[in-house]
């Protein structure tokens, strides 16, 4: 794993402490898939391959399952994310309870899971 990607592993750890190791390291894992998802089909969407009709089916499929990794993570906290372009690189950024962000925009604009 990258840098990045096990600071993500360690935010969720501390921002879901009542989780089990292995919940953390499978919600991690999925959402950084998702992210990787969310960001292979924007790239489709700019260059052409897909239609927009296609690209909102797939955002949709992507976004439920986002939710889903979430819910099962958090339990009591809504899950609150974003699934989208950023201009610093993020398709999936994450609110977490703890207001922790890494992206410019403060914690108004989330957590970015790296891909």
């Amino acid at each position: 794993m990258k840098k990045d990607q096990l600071e993500f592993v360690a935010v969720l750890a501390q921002d879901y402490p009542k989780q089990g190791a292995y919940l953390i390291g499978l919600s991690a894992s999925r959402l950084m898939a998702l992210a990787r998802k969310a960001q292979n089909d924007a790239t489709a969407l700019c260059n052409g391959y897909i239609q927009q009709d296609e690209y909102d089916k797939r955002h949709t499929k992507t976004s439920q399952k986002v939710f889903s990794v979430l819910s099962a993570l958090a339990e009591s906290v809504p899950a609150k994310f974003e699934v989208g372009g950023d201009p610093r690189g993020y398709c999936l950024k994450v609110f977490m309870p703890s207001g922790r962000y890494n992206t410019f925009g403060g914690k108004e604009s989330g957590y970015g899971v790296p891909c």
